[in-house]
């Protein structure tokens, strides 16, 4: 004979058995931080760590550059790196002021904090939470794991875990001299269910040149698929969390008048009975923006086994765009070259030489059918003169005249259009490289390739100029390009010159801002451009 209970009764009775294990909103911190907060300091080969028993975080973490003393203790943390765990909305704020012990822990091929605090509902149920990280002098890869032990005698029960590991990436400059584009870089990121999104705010987005013409996401949204890697970067630096075990995904804030973006993933909660253990385990990459530093195909992982787990994808964490490849070997080249004479700019100046020399054959063609057509120009122009009335013809006769002299009139823009990925890629990589940063070229002069070479800026009291600054290099550049314009323009059409030659103070405009490194390598392009087509038009000769 089957027992039958009734719905009512069982109702009653899976609420009363879910009322006797402990919730998240039951919990408070034993201890909360009063004014006089503890800290530790961790030092690595790559990093200084600084942690405050206050939430039990991260108060800085700085980068450290053994090569470039410029760069060296840069912080990462411009807000602290929280690392939170939380159960609930009213819990978070518990969790970020509650009192950790910070208890250095002996360990073999690594360095380890242990951050600990305990919670209780002020009766049986007792939660210990703890915060466990891991520093290793190889890698630029550190571990982070969430540990969650019932030490009470009550089951605790958690629905849903949240966690927030940062606000905020440093360094920000805020120099007058800085580059809005240093102010442009900042974006929060997230890679799930195999794409890559980045997320910025209406002052941090940036479009190709830099102005802030591209969307922004300032509006929450919700990742529903677990969450592959996520975090944020700067201009060049970067935070990745990549957590180790299936997650609920992501919720997203964005930048508001009182707090940064913000990521919260949502994990999936746990049960507990009395002496029960809970662990979640996470992945950091925290550092430059260096392909080196976080590629690990070439390393040896029997050290460390669990850095085999690193995701296939984290590089795209950077941002660098379809021509990345082509960024990153630009980079390694100017590297090189910086190994024969170590200052940056002469490496830059160095590559375009370099770059002008392989693609010699490809400019040449180019420089002579813009030659040629200069040549033709009177012709072409008797011809639409005489056949204005009959297009047809004068089509014929225009395309008979281009045979008869082997003259291909798109000859002068298929070599721009093959190089233009390589432009751009060459943008980013002398723009936004790490290695160009806090690096000089002529001091006094070009202090910092990543930045505008800034010689003066105008009393913010004089009219109208108040605030301008004044840069030499994109006027030098500006010169140039209206030299390589002069010789390089073919139509004889008067409205289309004048447009032609005003082109270059148009582009005065766009480079006045722009990192210095860039403007040195366009006009040494520039020069080396005038150069090809004197010697062209020296030599080409065609039939009358």
């Amino acid at each position: 004979m089957r027992l039958r209970i009734p719905f009512f009764i069982l109702t009653f009775l899976t609420c009363f058995l879910n009322s006797a294990s402990i919730r998240g909103a039951d919990l408070k911190p034993v201890t909360t931080t009063g004014k006089n907060s503890s800290q530790y300091v961790l030092q690595t080969r790559h990093f200084n760590v600084h942690f405050d028993s206050r939430g039990g975080k991260i108060l800085r973490l700085e980068h450290r550059d053994n090569v470039n003393k410029l760069k060296d203790s840069i912080n990462l943390a411009t807000d602290p790196f929280e690392f939170t765990a939380y159960f609930n909305p009213e819990n978070q704020k518990d969790m970020r002021n509650a009192e950790f012990t910070l208890e250095p822990r002996p360990a073999g091929n690594h360095q380890e904090v242990y951050a600990g605090t305990e919670l209780s509902d002020g009766k049986k149920a007792r939660l210990k939470v703890g915060k466990i990280f891991r520093f290793y002098d190889e890698y630029h890869y550190w571990q982070f794991s969430l540990e969650f032990v019932n030490t009470g005698k009550e089951d605790i029960q958690i629905p849903e875990v949240y966690f927030l590991p940062i606000l905020g990436i440093g360094p920000v400059e805020q120099s007058p001299d800085a580059n809005s584009r240093t102010q442009q870089s900042f974006y929060a990121f997230y890679f799930a269910n195999g794409s890559f999104e980045t997320l910025r705010t209406s002052s941090g987005s940036s479009d190709f040149l830099g102005f802030g013409c591209s969307g922004s996401d300032d509006s929450s949204k919700t990742i529903r698929d677990s969450v592959d890697f996520f975090g944020k970067s700067s201009r060049f630096m970067n935070m990745t969390i990549q957590p180790m075990e299936r997650n609920n995904g992501l919720y997203y804030f964005p930048q508001s008048a009182h707090s940064p973006q913000q990521f919260h993933l949502s994990m999936k909660g746990f049960s507990l009975k009395a002496g029960e253990k809970k662990e979640y385990h996470f992945w950091v990459y925290s550092g430059p923006k260096v392909k080196d530093y976080v590629d690990l195909s070439t390393k040896d992982f029997q050290k460390i086994p669990a850095l085999s787990k690193i995701h296939d994808d984290l590089y795209k964490a950077f941002d660098f765009g379809f021509t990345g490849p082509i960024r990153d070997l630009i980079v390694v080249i100017t590297e090189l070259l910086y190994k024969l004479i170590p200052n940056y700019g002469v490496g830059i100046i160095l590559f375009a030489i370099l770059f002008k020399l392989i693609f010699w054959p490809l400019n040449q063609k180019q420089a002579e059918s813009m030659k040629k057509m200069q040549i033709l120009q009177p012709k072409l122009k008797e011809i639409n003169e005489k056949y204005k009335d009959n297009p047809q013809e004068k089509q014929k006769k225009t395309m008979a005249l281009y045979k008869d002299n082997k003259v291909n009139p798109l000859g002068g823009c298929l070599p721009i259009l093959i190089q233009i990925p390589i432009f751009i890629a060459l943008y980013a990589a002398y723009s936004d490289s790490y290695e160009l940063w806090r690096s000089p070229f002529i001091s006094g002069w070009i202090d910092d390739l990543s930045q505008p070479d800034t010689v003066y800026r105008f009393p913010e009291a004089m009219f109208l100029i108040g605030g301008l600054s004044l840069n030499i290099l994109p006027i030098v550049m500006t010169l140039t390009q209206f030299l390589q314009t002069k010789f390089t323009t073919v139509s004889t059409d008067e409205s289309q010159q004048k447009v032609m030659m005003f082109m270059p103070f148009i582009l005065l405009f766009i480079f006045w801002t722009m990192p210095s490194g860039v403007v040195l390598y366009w006009t040494i392009t520039n020069i080396l451009s005038v150069v090809q087509q004197l010697y062209t038009n020296a030599k080409t000769k065609i039939d009358s």
